[in-house]
């Protein structure tokens, strides 16, 4: 009888669509791809390439809930590391993009070319969900300095009612409009204000990307997206409450994506955290979007004040359970 001693790493957002593909990581690499088995506990999928190995293609016959659960041989796991998941009809949602330049005509905030490597970032991040953000028609110009660098006031921003009611290119889908920067003076846990640089503004009518900022980047408009889609910022830890994560991951924190617990020990909730689409800090390496809620500091605005929550009741509504995915702009 052989003693093996195994890391499972379960990657723990996971992907939605008819056809996906996923990932277990299995620790010693001496184990055979042969002894590692998938299954499907339920839901109408199949393993078009075969059902065993590290990595497996999965393949939705239709749409519904699914689970899959992996079995290593001679190890006993109890329970088996596992995957929830659903196949989605996929959905494409329609963004009219507009760029502000200066009153010249000059200076235009972003590049076309840069346009589209942000809607090619946003689609490998929403892969996850079945969903694909097409621009409707052209790239959209408008010249009006005064919209280039717009300043707000604990995040109101009077400049971006006039900015919203630009055409959208079509009756329904979202309304992306390109600018230098913005800039939010905010009121902070022990009362002091200060001016902090914002990458993105999400509303009712629109989202305002500020490509001047020291942290935008190709994921910043995903991110924005997410917001449209109803999901909300997720944080390890925010100048505006004394409130932080710390501690390790637990069924509690991720009831959804749990998947067993077959997580490394080194790898903390704030880890996982930093890891999420809508993790509320630029970090060019985030862009997952779990099953369900996720255990972080978040908060809500209510009568106008922000109202921070960190409760593992209370997760934070970042994942397919919160996401509506035929987002429209007013």
């Amino acid at each position: 009888m052989r003693k093996i001693v195994a890391t499972l790493f379960i990657i723990a957002m996971v992907s939605f669509a008819f056809s996906a593909q996923y990932v277990i990581d299995i620790k010693p690499d001496t184990i055979p791809d042969s002894d590692i088995t998938w299954t499907a506990a339920y839901g109408n999928v199949s393993f078009p390439s075969g059902n065993k190995g590290r990595v497996v293609n999965v393949q939705g016959e239709d749409t519904g809930k699914f689970k899959l659960e992996i079995d290593v041989k001679g190890l006993g796991l109890n329970p088996k590391p596992h995957f929830y998941g659903e196949v989605l009809n996929p959905e494409t949602v329609p963004v009219t993009v507009w760029v502000v330049r200066d009153d010249n005509g000059n200076s235009p905030a972003i590049e076309a070319t840069k346009v589209t490597e942000c809607f090619s970032k946003a689609n490998w991040a929403f892969e996850q969900v079945a969903m694909t953000y097409e621009i409707v028609g052209s790239i959209n110009y408008t010249n009006r300095s005064d919209w280039l660098n717009i300043v707000g006031t604990n995040s109101i921003y009077s400049q971006t009612r006039e900015m919203f009611r630009l055409p959208k290119n079509g009756d329904r889908g979202l309304r992306l409009i390109f600018i230098n920067t913005v800039s939010n003076v905010i009121t902070t846990a022990n009362g002091s204000m200060i001016s902090t640089s914002v990458v993105g503004i999400s509303g009712m009518r629109g989202i305002a990307m500020a490509t001047k900022a020291r942290s935008f980047s190709l994921i910043s408009v995903a991110h924005e997206f997410g917001h449209a889609c109803g999901l909300r910022d997720i944080y390890v830890r925010n100048s505006r409450t004394a409130l932080m994560v710390t501690g390790p991951i637990t069924e509690a924190r991720v009831p959804w994506d749990w998947g067993g617990g077959y997580y490394p020990a080194d790898v903390t909730q704030s880890n996982l955290i930093q890891r999420l689409l809508m993790y509320g800090e630029s970090l060019e390496g985030k862009g997952d979007i779990p099953t369900g809620r996720v255990y972080g500091l978040w908060y809500e605005v209510i009568n106008g004040s922000r109202v921070w929550h960190l409760n593992e009741a209370n997760g934070a509504p970042v994942g397919v359970e919160d996401l509506d995915r035929n987002p429209n702009h007013l």
